[in-house]
């Protein structure tokens, strides 16, 4: 468990966050990260796993397994479990006592080259835990509703956010978002209080039933 006074730290930044402010960055939180072998690893076995998890994203990505390939740099591998990565269950228990409920780890996010599109402004249906394990990135934040790729044209971030190895963001529900990718970087996303709207469920049964029609049986559990 981390130290008690940065315990109050994480608190306050989550308490200011549900009370207007857009996003908090607490540095080096969690300094035992991940390395870049673990990522590897990872990643190869989610590759060589038979397919059991869909993430959620535009139709634009291409599914491998677990693997989503955005460009020839980045990959999103779904599935970082605590036996994979056995240095998320310190940031799991901190945030699940914090929060006063569950988050779960969703997404790691590696680029072993850097220079990644950049991933347009948006918003996430959730309160969003990112930790950076490798690399530098830096978290634009936009004021505003209803933030998509559709409307973003001219729109100016309201923060520059920039994190390093160890540091974690945590970000509002609904906060308008992009992440510029300098350099090589590797991160974990956790999920908290996904929206109940049905949304992703619904992503969810099309996805099965496209790869239904492939003869691929999917047994997806968002929550898994």
């Amino acid at each position: 468990m981390i130290e008690f006074d940065r315990l109050e730290e994480v608190r306050t930044g989550i308490e200011k966050v549900r009370n207007g402010d857009l996003a908090v960055v607490f540095k080096n939180l969690f300094p035992e990260v991940p390395s870049w072998d673990d990522f590897i690893r990872h990643a190869q076995h989610e590759i060589d796993t038979p397919p059991g998890h869909i993430p959620a994203q535009p139709y634009e990505e291409r599914f491998i397994n677990g693997v989503l390939l955005r460009n020839l740099f980045y990959l999103m591998v779904s599935n970082p479990s605590d036996k994979a990565f056995p240095q998320t269950k310190i940031v799991r228990e901190v945030f699940n006592e914090l929060l006063e409920d569950e988050i779960w780890p969703v997404s790691a996010f590696v680029n072993f080259l850097g220079g990644e599109k950049p991933i347009a402004p948006h918003c996430d249906y959730r309160e969003t835990v990112y930790w950076q394990c490798q690399g530098d990135v830096t978290w634009k934040i936009y004021k505003g509703e209803n933030i998509d790729q559709e409307n973003t044209y001219g729109l100016k971030p309201e923060m520059e956010l920039k994190l390093e190895p160890g540091d974690v963001i945590f970000v509002g529900f609904l906060v308008g978002h992009s992440v510029v990718t300098p350099g090589p970087r590797a991160a974990i996303g956790f999920q908290h209080k996904q929206d109940d709207m049905g949304r992703f469920d619904e992503s969810d049964r099309v996805r099965k039933e496209d790869y239904k029609k492939l003869g691929i049986d999917v047994d997806y559990n968002r929550n898994s």
